[in-house]
């Protein structure tokens, strides 16, 4: 299970430099569902999100898509892959299974949502600032969030 979701993490993160990922975008991607996904857990499980998985996960994320997206440099995604990599093993075994949850589920939105923008981005200019407000907020309502009890 592991190696699928590292291998999951490889495929993706080398799709992704095929497009631009939008740093302000991604911030504001990303807090809007971490504010989504409390109030899912509030409204259905009466329980709080674990914050420190969440924001573990965004600054690795947002590390990724500003630093190494904006920046390319191959010796810099190496370290901190090994850094990833490291601290997934120093972790405990129910943070982990959560954190590839919630890795696996929120870059996959995340790519789709790039895409997606890069994609009308370049048909049109006058359509690169209203999109990332319009996806965020079809995200904030569209998608519900599973709660894994492990």
């Amino acid at each position: 299970m592991f190696s699928r979701c590292l291998l999951f993490f490889f495929f993706f993160f080398f799709l992704h430099t095929c497009f631009f990922s939008f740093a302000i975008s991604y911030f504001l991607f990303f807090l809007f569902f971490f504010f989504k996904l409390s109030i899912w857990s509030l409204l259905f499980c009466n329980s709080f999100v674990d914050y420190s998985s969440l924001f573990f996960y965004f600054s690795f994320n947002f590390l990724l898509s500003v630093v190494v997206m904006r920046y390319f440099d191959f010796p810099l995604i190496i370290l901190i892959i090994i850094l990833f990599l490291f601290f997934i093993f120093l972790l405990q075994l129910q943070f982990l299974f959560r954190f590839i949850f919630l890795f696996v589920f929120f870059n996959v939105l995340s790519f789709f949502l790039s895409f997606f923008l890069s994609f009308f981005q370049s048909l049109s200019l006058c359509l690169s600032f209203p999109l990332p407000i319009i996806f965020i907020f079809i995200s904030l309502f569209a998608f519900p969030v599973i709660s894994i009890d492990i």
